[in-house]
């Protein structure tokens, strides 16, 4: 597929999306899928509309992104489609930048591991995907699209082994700085970082570095990324997160790299560094219900990944009432935290398509998109 860029909307305002839950009317063959997702692609690229779909078990999940005009009139069309049936609403609304924005429209077949489709019961009735079900195809799914993307770049991506190997030659004196093209560009300096810890994970897996040379190499990458700059609390925060490090983690990277990013996106964070239990919960009483991110490890030393879940575990049953997310490397890429707890705060549950008003609502988001502030 031609890599098609559509970063933004043509008239510059921030992406509207919907996701959707369908069933499939009728027996849909691989290639009347290939067919229909071929046929949404070319009428999409008009409209600058871009999206996944997936077709798993006779169910359909669509991510449909774009101006908010042209996804609610197609939304209007997808609604009274006589290819789909129970057609339910799982999220809508506006997003700081498009996630798949290379796709038009991407069909993706094969089972998504750990994704379970089992449909709830709500008052609904039964539903064709439960909302945590298809938020984690579609996490899994931006982190495939950001792959291809780069894959696909006719411009060379930064290399993390050469950046790599400029932290492991440090003196601790001589400053490694992150490539220019990525200074100004927070989940570009983000993903260097998710690639970086890979190699490192590797090279641990593959004992080609001791964990002394890790440890090492990870304190340069945080004094590399303090030094090109870190983001400060909003003056008015949309939300507020709670991201806690583990005691006795080995790395804090990942946790101000995610509290960068979720500030950047309007939130404040509360980061909880402390080395024991009452401390910890006594800091997260600050929070009262905000949501809680564990830092996982994104290099995986001698026993971070397990101490980690056992956290956010222990978290869990403690807060039955908040949201508690693993992070790490099992959490999926750096990047996506922000847009991840976008979904949850959107979140308003689902609802039947053939109950919205499309039109009217498109109408209503026209006018919406025209008062939009730019920074």
């Amino acid at each position: 597929m031609a890599n098609v860029s559509l970063s933004s909307t043509p008239n510059g305002q921030m992406p509207f999306r919907i996701a959707y839950a369908s069933r499939s009317a009728g027996k849909n063959t691989p290639t009347r899928m290939a067919q229909i997702a071929a046929e949404a692609a070319r009428d999409n690229l008009p409209q600058s509309i871009s999206g996944v779909i997936v077709h798993e078990k006779g169910i359909n999940l669509q991510w449909l992104e774009g101006q908010a005009t042209d996804v609610c009139e197609l939304m209007a069309r997808i609604s009274t489609d006589h290819r789909h049936k129970d057609v339910t609403v799982l999220e809508a609304g506006w997003i700081p930048r498009r996630r798949y924005a290379n796709w038009p429209m991407h069909l993706i077949r094969p089972t998504l591991d750990n994704v379970s489709f089992k449909p709830p019961i709500t008052s609904l009735g039964e539903m064709p995907c439960s909302p945590d079900a298809a938020e984690a195809a579609f996490d899994a799914l931006a982190t495939m699209h950001g792959y291809e993307t780069q894959q696909n770049n006719k411009t060379e991506p930064v290399s993390a082994a050469l950046f790599l190997s400029g932290l492991i030659a440090a003196d601790g004196l001589a400053l490694v700085e992150f490539p220019a093209e990525t200074l100004n560009n927070l989940p570009a300096r983000a993903a260097l970082v998710d690639q970086t810890c890979k190699l490192l994970g590797q090279s641990w897996k593959d004992d080609t570095m001791s964990s002394f040379e890790i440890g090492l190499a990870l304190a340069e990458l945080n004094r590399t990324w303090h030094n090109a700059g870190r983001i400060v609390e909003p003056a008015d925060p949309n939300r507020e997160i709670c991201v806690v490090v583990p005691p006795g983690s080995n790395e804090i990277i990942g946790s101000i790299i995610k509290s960068d990013l979720i500030r950047a996106s309007g939130a404040s964070v509360h980061q909880v560094i402390e080395s024991d239990w009452a401390s910890i919960t006594k800091a997260l009483a600050i929070g009262e219900q905000s949501p809680i991110i564990v830092a996982g490890p994104r290099v995986g030393l001698d026993g971070d990944a397990d101490r980690a879940h056992a956290l956010a575990n222990r978290l869990q049953s403690w807060y039955p009432g908040r949201e508690v997310y693993l992070g790490g490397r099992a959490g999926g890429a750096l990047s996506l935290w922000p847009d991840r707890l976008g979904l949850s705060a959107a979140d308003k549950g689902p609802m039947r398509a053939e109950s919205v008003k499309w039109l009217a609502l498109a109408a209503i988001a026209s006018i919406a998109e025209s008062h939009q502030v730019h920074h």
